[in-house]
C-alpha cells in the first residue's frame, strides 16, 4: 500500500495508530478523484495486522461489512479539520490478504443498523467468492469485487478498483479495471485476469 499508492499520486496523511497491539501499522492516503465531471476528496485507510492475528482481523472486516466497528476521527488543524469515516461507517471496505476462511470458519455477520446505507465490499484474496459471498450477503453488503481463483492480493488492483468505483463505474466496469490492472502487473493475459474477478450487479 505505502509504496504503490505513494507512487500513484496519493498523499500520505498523518494518522494515529490504533491502541491495538495486533495492528502493526496504520496509513491514511488522500487524493482528489474525478466523479461526474468534478473532483471529490477520497480517503483510503489501511491497517496492517499481525499475520498471527488473521482470525480477529477477518472478524473485524466482516463486522465492518455489516456496518459495525465504526470509526470517525478528525484530521488537520482547527478550523480546517476534516472528518474521516472508516470501518463500518465507510462507503467501501476491503480485505486484502490470505483467505483465512480456507483454514477456519467464522459466523456470518448480520446488519447492525436498520435503514443504514448499504456499503460495498472488496475481498482481494484467493477464491474469495465461494468463501465470502454468503457472509457479505448476510451483512447486506454489496460484493463489489471478489475473486474466483488463486491470485496475488496487491495494492495495484485495489487502487484501480477504487478509482473506477469513485468515478461511478458500474460493477462490470470495476471488474474490468481490476482485470486490466492485474494483467498489467502479472502479465497473465487479459482474459484470464477477467475470469479471475467477479462483481455482483
Amino acid at each position: 500500500m505505502k509504496t504503490h499508492f505513494s507512487k500513484q499520486g496519493w498523499k500520505k496523511v498523518a494518522v494515529e495508530k490504533p491502541n491495538d497491539k495486533r495492528i502493526l501499522e496504520r496509513v491514511l492516503f488522500f487524493r482528489n478523484l474525478s466523479r461526474d465531471e468534478r473532483e471529490v476528496p477520497v480517503y483510503v485507510l489501511a491497517d496492517a495486522w499481525d499475520g498471527a492475528e488473521i482470525r480477529p482481523a477477518m472478524k473485524r472486516f466482516l463486522a465492518m461489512t455489516a456496518g459495525d466497528a465504526n470509526e470517525r476521527f478528525q484530521i488537520g488543524a482547527e478550523p480546517a479539520t476534516t472528518e474521516v469515516r472508516a470501518g463500518g461507517a465507510a462507503h467501501l471496505v476491503a480485505y486484502v490478504g490470505h483467505n483465512g476462511l480456507m483454514d477456519f470458519g467464522l459466523a456470518r455477520p448480520s446488519s447492525q443498523s436498520e435503514g443504514r446505507a448499504i456499503g460495498s465490499s472488496i475481498v482481494l484474496a484467493c477464491a474469495s467468492k465461494p468463501y465470502f459471498l454468503d457472509h457479505l450477503e448476510a451483512a447486506d453488503s454489496h460484493p463489489l469485487l471478489l475473486t474466483t481463483g488463486l491470485m496475488a492480493p496487491e495494492a495495484y488492483t485495489l487502487d484501480a478498483v477504487i478509482r473506477r468505483w469513485v468515478a461511478h463505474g458500474t460493477p462490470e466496469a470495476v471488474r474490468k479495471a481490476a482485470a486490466e490492472a492485474y494483467h498489467r502487473y502479472q502479465n497473465c493475459g487479459l482474459r484470464a485476469a477477467t475470469n479471475l474477478f467477479w462483481s455482483a450487479p
